[in-house]
């Protein structure tokens, strides 16, 4: 899952160069995203490791392909002065709203496995039959589904404007243009 991110991600960072629809990756990366999950809801205990692994990897890949272009649409849309403040802003959010889904995935595994007994996840995961950690995961992609699917109606709704160009880095971009002069006593 995590490779597949990286690797995309930097792949669509660099295609966003050379096409001019930029939206058009995360499009084709979210519900390749959202299509993977649907197996692993269905049928979580039923697919081989590999399977499981090579929908994982799909899964990734779609929520890489969203996060370069998540940054520099967000960049594109406010003046440089801010772009600082807003991409820490971007990420604060980005954070913590990942926290708050892990928090809420475990939520879900914990309810699955009984976790009203306070016992450790391992403990419960351990002790649980197979169609209890079926049941558990189930709604843990589903849950994922259901959040890729939010984070598609936002790209939907994201506006797509022409991508400024690279900042000018040239010594003379700050300075003045013409001398100060003195001001008569």
């Amino acid at each position: 899952l995590m490779a597949s991110t990286v690797v995309m991600s930097t792949v669509t960072g660099r295609a966003m160069m050379y096409v001019r629809h930029y939206k058009r990756m995360p499009y084709a990366g979210m519900s390749v995203s959202i299509v993977s999950l649907t197996p692993l809801a269905a049928w979580p205990a039923s697919l081989p490791i590999w399977g499981v692994l090579v929908l994982l990897a799909c899964v990734g890949s779609g929520l890489g392909s969203m996060f370069p272009i998540s940054t520099v649409c967000m960049q594109n849309a406010v003046v440089q002065r801010q772009m600082g403040i807003a991409t820490a802003t971007a990420n604060f959010f980005r954070a913590l709203f990942a926290a708050l889904v892990v928090a809420i995935l475990g939520a879900i595994v914990l309810s699955g496995l009984g976790g009203a007994t306070g016992a450790a996840v391992e403990t419960l995961a351990r002790a649980s039959s197979l169609q209890t950690l079926e049941h558990a995961f189930r709604y843990v992609f589903l849950a994922c589904a259901l959040v890729l699917c939010f984070g598609m109606t936002f790209l939907l709704a994201l506006e797509e404007r022409v991508l400024r160009g690279p900042a000018s880095h040239s010594p003379q971009a700050g300075a003045p243009t013409a001398p100060a002069t003195p001001i008569p006593d």
